[in-house]
């Protein structure tokens, strides 16, 4: 499982990077597909969820899933998984 800094993961397999966004109004996973090319493409938002206070992205190649935490859906804490 890899993580990185300010909830940034990048997928070599497919060649997508994904980032967590605590933008309000546009909170979640944001995704850039093709992001090694010249011309990456952002395809915006592929998971909602999660508040400005909310933190954590990893990437999990073996399954393959994104999984994040959010407070929103849950006072005390959920985490998501995204395939």
């Amino acid at each position: 499982m890899s993580t990185g800094n300010a909830g940034i993961v990048y997928d070599p397999a497919t060649d997508i990077l994904y980032f967590r966004s605590t933008q309000s109004g546009n909170e979640g996973i944001l995704a850039v597909f093709d992001a090694a090319s010249d011309a990456p493409l952002f395809a915006g938002r592929v998971a909602a969820g999660g508040r400005s206070v909310d933190a954590g992205l990893a990437f999990d190649p073996a399954v393959p899933a994104l999984f994040f935490f959010e407070t929103q859906s849950n006072a005390n804490g959920n985490f998501v998984e995204v395939r």
